[in-house]
């Protein structure tokens, strides 16, 4: 089976670039190479596209190639040479919501697959009462805020809304560690009642790439906070971590990711 190329796009102009950077790190770690010919966009503080040959570090002395996009060619060029690029998948890993939502323009402008919620449902999900009604057919009720809960418990999905991986759900706990800022739940029944609301509420906005979703906890009630359908996908970032505590390697959820694209 020929490897799948997968073009990473991370970086960016904003404050929040040393996530995307640190998501990337952890992406480009996780990508399996025998599966995989990783291609790695580095957009800089000036928006500018650069074909890393390797990761590094040192992006201010990166070395690479500009990148642009080819449009009608379904392709990127680099310059110089005037080599063609054509990725199976683009994976944008832009942590501002407004660059990572052009990017995901971008390779639909180009037609190609992009690891990402449809631009409907990413704007959905930001604003819950968009899709209260497909929630409110699934019993899902949405968190007004007005009381502080007894919990919040948060849930990772991966992959196509019919058959996306669920991680396990956790409690979000005050900690001055950021490894200990999740708890195991030791009541099973309300554990599964929190993965099948996350379920619900990812197949209600139709979700086909990932997404962290955050619950309140009020006694027996369980309300929705947020799809956060751009959570930080590195080791320091609750949606690794849930797929730790979940027994679930990090290469397999890069496989769910980038088969949703492809279908």
């Amino acid at each position: 089976m020929s490897r799948q190329t997968v073009l990473l796009v991370y970086g960016g102009e904003s404050a929040k670039r040393d996530v995307s950077i640190r998501s990337a790190r952890s992406v480009y770690a996780a990508m399996d190479g025998e599966k995989y010919d990783t291609l790695l966009g580095y957009i800089d503080l000036h928006g500018k596209w650069w074909l890393l040959e390797q990761w590094t570090d040192s992006l201010d002395e990166h070395g690479g190639s500009q990148l642009v996009a080819a449009l009608g060619s379904h392709s990127f060029l680099v310059l110089p040479g005037n080599a063609l690029i054509r990725p199976d998948v683009v994976m944008p890993l832009l942590a501002e919501a407004s660059e990572h939502e052009a990017v995901v323009g971008l390779a639909h402008i180009l037609h190609l697959s992009v690891v990402a919620m449809a631009p409907e449902a990413s704007a959905l999900a930001r604003h819950l009462e968009g899709p209260l009604p497909r929630l409110n057919r699934r019993d899902i009720e949405v968190d007004d805020g007005e009381h502080a809960p007894d919990d919040r418990i948060v849930v990772a999905l991966a992959g196509g809304a019919k058959d996306a991986t669920v991680s396990i759900a956790a409690s979000i706990v005050d900690s001055e560690s950021p490894e200990d800022a999740l708890r195991s739940i030791a009541d099973d029944a309300l554990a599964a009642r929190a993965v099948e609301a996350a379920r619900g509420t990812y197949e209600a906005l139709k979700g086909r790439s990932y997404a962290l979703v955050t619950l309140s906890r009020y006694g027996e009630r369980l309300a929705l906070v947020s799809v956060d359908v751009y959570p930080e996908l590195s080791t320091a970032g609750t949606f690794l971590k849930l797929w730790r505590m979940s027994g679930v390697r990090y290469p397999e959820v890069v496989d769910s990711l980038i088969a949703a694209a492809r279908k």
